[in-house]
């Protein structure tokens, strides 16, 4: 048998433009060991792909991209993901392209209440042994976003508080206002325990320190 022919083929070098000659079977890009050197160690501006911003690398480096956010935003661009409600389970809105934890009824239920009614609110119910869920979630939020310190009222504890009423949701009238039920000055951190016993009437107020 013949030996098998081997074709070659001028290629440029991409450091110093000189003409080389080399197998085709085999890419090659530089002509010399020196050229070799010069260019990994060479830097380039290029163009990012999405956001066409200048970026310097080395020629070895084949870069495409400024930084894995645009790298991802061109791979998911067909891509869409709808994120579920964290409250009912449907599909949740993007606001300017930021997901929601909520669907926007449940948000309008859960948060923008303050001028509603207990009536409002509970007459409907699906749940009937659970019909302070959306005020007491409310409550959270107020509470939460108040800058007080989450630590229990009592006892000081502050690895794990809940969202404990001064004055009970059921003390009030229907027609009362949440934004009055859910007044910061109705509202305190209390322990598992301390809330257990404040709603028994085993603790008082005037036990609670300073928040």
């Amino acid at each position: 048998m013949g030996r098998k022919r081997v074709w070659i083929n001028e290629v440029k070098c991409t450091v110093c433009d000189k003409i080389f000659i080399h197998r085709k079977d085999i890419t090659g890009k530089y002509c010399s060991k020196e050229c070799v050197n010069k260019g990994r160690c060479k830097k380039v501006i290029i163009k990012c792909l999405v956001c066409n911003k200048e970026i310097l690398c080395k020629l070895s480096e084949h870069r495409k991209y400024c930084s894995l956010s645009c790298y991802w935003m061109l791979a998911n661009k067909n891509r869409i993901i709808i994120p579920k409600c964290s409250n009912c389970g449907k599909d949740a809105v993007r606001n300017n392209g930021v997901a929601r934890k909520l669907c926007n009824e449940c948000f309008n239920n859960l948060f923008r209440v303050a001028n509603r009614t207990i009536a409002d609110l509970i007459l409907g119910s699906k749940d009937p042994q659970n019909k302070y869920r959306k005020i007491r979630f409310n409550a959270k939020w107020v509470l939460d976003r108040s800058g007080i310190i989450k630590i229990c009222s009592k006892c000081g504890y502050s690895k794990h508080v809940e969202v404990c009423h001064v004055k009970a949701i059921s003390d009030f009238t229907l027609d009362t206002k949440i934004s009055i039920v859910n007044s910061l000055s109705n509202l305190m951190y209390l322990c598992p325990n301390c809330h257990w016993e404040f709603d028994n009437k085993i603790s008082q107020l005037s036990e609670m320190g300073s928040r």
